[in-house]
């Protein structure tokens, strides 16, 4: 016959086990959800120059939908707004735009080698 405290203690070393294995994996999980919603609020900070409120993180914490949503939307608009006071890119292309202005620069060419002769 089997010892019931021992298939009780065996019962207790696995269900240990699988709450170590089960707390190690949550951890994680939150540690990456925390560390996303710590680049959503650094951003913030840097647009609006406030911390982001813990309403809010708890809100972006809770689902992770709303945490992709985020993050998606900061990185469809990362980089494409040039911030004022940026220099104006000059245009280095010289090549005619249409037909007539590489006509234009077709004669002007012929006309000053005419001229230089």
């Amino acid at each position: 016959m089997v010892d019931p405290t021992k298939l009780a203690a065996v019962f207790d070393a696995m269900a240990d086990y699988v709450d170590q294995v089960e707390g190690e994996k949550t951890s994680t999980i939150e540690n990456a959800r925390h560390a996303r919603i710590d680049k959503i609020a650094t951003a913030h900070a840097a647009v609006h120059g406030e911390e982001l409120p813990e309403a809010t993180r708890k809100k972006l914490a809770s689902s992770d939908a709303a945490l992709d949503y985020v993050e998606d939307l900061l990185s469809k608009q990362a980089g494409t707004v040039t911030p004022l006071g940026a220099g104006a890119l000059s245009d280095a292309d010289d090549s005619p735009k249409t037909t007539k202005h590489a006509a234009d620069a077709a004669d002007e060419r012929f006309v000053s080698w005419i001229v230089s002769s």
